[in-house]
Order: structure tokens, then sequence, then C-alpha cells
């Protein structure tokens, strides 16, 4: 009985999620009275979604973010990310490349760990920006071009801040957007 909910289940969700359009999709293995929670079928959706192209985020993961509360990525983390990327920016206005890397690898390592997607597209677009400054000053003008194309894809209708960006990176972003778009 609990193979044909649990599959009746499955078909509803594949089938809902070719109309649906989500950043990531969070797959829940949920108890029921008297029952566990479906792990393994929750497992093999997981997979069949992600095989048909979409961002998971799997049973395990979801869980562990609902019991971490209201530590997610919100609008609070939001705006201490910014703050963050402002200071590793200063950092690397004033030659402190060091500083800046490392203040980098750190929100990086929290964006992944909180799903920074969650925080809006502008701390990610703003990371992904300090990533290019990074590897301009490197002199990886192909990591620079990587970077862009990432920040443009990530947050396509972000207008960067003329306070935080000069005119010429707002006009690399503005291009890379209307090339990306035209494709």
């Amino acid at each position: 009985m609990r193979s044909h909910a649990a599959a009746s289940a499955l078909a509803a969700l594949i089938s809902i999620s070719h109309a649906a359009v989500a950043d990531r999709i969070a797959v829940i293995a949920l108890d029921a009275p008297g029952q566990l929670p479906p792990l393994v079928e929750a497992d093999r959706l997981g997979a069949d979604l992600s095989a048909r192209g979409h961002r998971v985020l799997g049973s395990a993961d979801v869980m562990a973010r609902i019991s971490m509360g209201d530590q997610g990525a919100g609008a609070d983390w939001a705006a201490q990310v910014i703050q963050s990327l402002d200071a590793a920016r200063s950092a690397l206005t004033r030659l402190d490349r060091g500083f800046a890397q490392s203040l980098v690898r750190t929100i990086a390592n929290d964006i992944a760990h909180r799903g920074g997607g969650a925080g809006g597209a502008e701390v990610l677009v703003e990371w992904c920006m300090l990533e290019r400054q990074l590897a301009l000053t490197a002199s990886d003008a192909g990591g620079a071009e990587r970077w862009l194309a990432e920040a443009v894809a990530l947050g396509p209708e972000v207008e960067l801040d003329p306070l935080r960006h000069p005119e010429e990176e707002r006009d690399g972003f503005a291009r890379k957007r209307a090339r990306l778009r035209a494709e």
C-alpha cells in the first residue's frame, strides 16, 4: 500500500514539476501517522528531477535547512553579506588583495552553506562581480569574463549600484546582459 501511494505521489510530483518554475526544488520526505518517511522514494524523485535538469535540494539538505530556523539566507543575512562584500571591495581598492580574497572565500562558503539564492540575486551578483575584480587583479581576463557571465546569468534583472560599481563596470555588465539575451 505504501509503495503504491508513494509511486502515485511521485508521479504527481513529476508531472507537476514540468509546469513549475523555481530556482531550486526541495524534496522532503515527511512522516505520515504510523509510517516512516519515504526517504528512498524522496531520493529517487530528487535524482529524477536532477536528471531532467532541475536544481534539487535533497531531503537531508532541506531538513538541515529547516532545522536551522531563521539562520538561513534571508534579508538580514543578505545585508550582512553585502557589507562583507563592500569590505572586501574596499580592501581591494587599498591593494590588500590577500584580505579581499580571504573575505570572498568566506562569503562563498557562506553562500554555499546557506543557499545564497534565498538572499536575492543581488547578493550573488555582487559576489560574482567581486570575484571578477579579483580575477582582473590577477591578470586573468578569461576568469574575469566567466565571472561576469555568471553574474549576468544569476541576476539578469539586477542593476549595478553606481555607488559600488564604476560606469565602465556597469556598462560591461549591461553589454554582457544584452549579448546573453540576444543568444
